[in-house]
């Protein structure tokens, strides 16, 4: 399945990840650094750290894929390049206190070059549309009350503040960052 979409007069396409692009995707990841890379944490391939190498990775990317329905990474393309991706986790059911973990997360990435144009949105749509068809009720993102670009896209595609909050930090080269995460919501099928 994949998607395509004109931005700027620059045309790109979206497709699930899958193991004949994972050597750009790899690509892909070791562009971000600091505190962008450190968030990819969040995310089943990187935990509980990163892989070493391509090959590292390649191994995790198969046995992960083994247990297809929970995890998708949909990536967008630009002239053979990968310059985003959206995540979405937990898309089966899981039995747990906390509602947010009950149901689907998102995560989203894009390269600096491709900010601020539309890419991201794309990318949600994309994801959003998918969830729907898999008739996901409800879905939610952790965004950093700092990442004014993110919380701006995650409104205007209707997700909703459900006023809970998390203190989180991360370690960026040997320092530790703090931050805060609100939790979003978003209802996919009422």
């Amino acid at each position: 399945m994949s998607f395509h979409k004109n931005i700027s007069n620059f045309f790109f396409t979206v497709r699930i990840l899958d193991i004949s692009l994972l050597k750009d995707y790899w690509i892909f990841y070791k562009k971000f650094y600091g505190i962008d890379k450190s968030k990819f944490s969040f995310y089943p391939l990187f935990k509980p750290e990163p892989p070493k190498s391509f090959n590292e990775f390649k191994f995790r990317f198969l046995k992960w894929s083994k247990e297809k329905g929970n995890f998708y990474i949909f990536v967008m393309y630009f002239n053979k390049l990968i310059v985003g991706c959206s995540f979405v986790k937990n898309i089966r059911k899981i039995k747990t206190k906390n509602s947010h973990h009950k149901h689907p997360s998102t995560g989203i990435y894009v390269l600096k070059g491709f900010r601020n144009i539309g890419v991201a949105s794309f990318l949600m749509k994309v994801l959003l549309y998918y969830l729907k068809k898999k008739r996901v009720k409800k879905v939610y993102a952790t965004v950093s009350t700092k990442n004014y670009h993110s919380l701006k896209l995650h409104k205007s595609i209707k997700f909703i503040n459900t006023n809970k909050k998390i203190k989180r930090f991360f370690y960026v080269n040997k320092k530790k960052n703090n931050f805060t995460d609100i939790i979003l919501e978003r209802k996919i099928i009422q």
